[in-house]
């Protein structure tokens, strides 16, 4: 069972800590994985009274495997329009 801190960070193995270490965490039955937004960053929120823990999304940059992924978006529905158009598949 992991440790968070308030501020966010995680330490897998409580064991190899002191308890000096360890002074303002909590302990948790797992740390849940953010899911993954198009232009979006997670942000680990904690509850440290309830144990609880969620992830807030703000803005962010779009990573290079994004910027292709939009632009593959992009020429699927250009070709899927033209498919229409002509009524001819295009392979």
């Amino acid at each position: 069972m992991p440790l968070v801190w308030a501020d966010g960070r995680v330490h897998a193995r409580p064991d190899l800590l002191t308890e000096e270490q360890k002074r303002g965490s909590i302990l948790v039955d797992e740390v849940p994985e953010p899911e993954r937004i198009l232009g979006k960053a997670p942000v680990m929120r904690v509850d440290m009274e309830a144990g609880r823990i969620w992830y807030e999304y703000v803005d962010a940059p779009y990573t290079d495997p994004e910027v292709l992924h939009l632009r593959l978006q992009d020429v699927e529905k250009r070709l899927e329009a033209l498919e229409d158009k002509d009524k001819v598949k295009v392979f």
